[in-house]
């Protein structure tokens, strides 16, 4: 696995954890915070391929 992939991956893996979070956490409470959570969630996988293609010009 080189650079980018790798830069990539650990955005996928913390994107996931996140999601898992607030999935959790909004079952057992309050539903919006399952919405709350996928946006930083997506935010993490457009961040994670953000700075692949940056690490892929270095």
């Amino acid at each position: 696995m080189n650079g980018p992939q790798a830069v990539f991956g650990a955005h996928v893996v913390g994107a996931v954890l996140v999601l898992g979070f607030g999935l959790f956490v909004g079952l057992n409470g309050n539903s919006i915070q399952i919405v709350i959570f996928g946006a930083i969630a997506a935010m993490l996988v457009v961040m994670g391929r953000y700075a692949s293609s940056l690490a892929a010009r270095r």
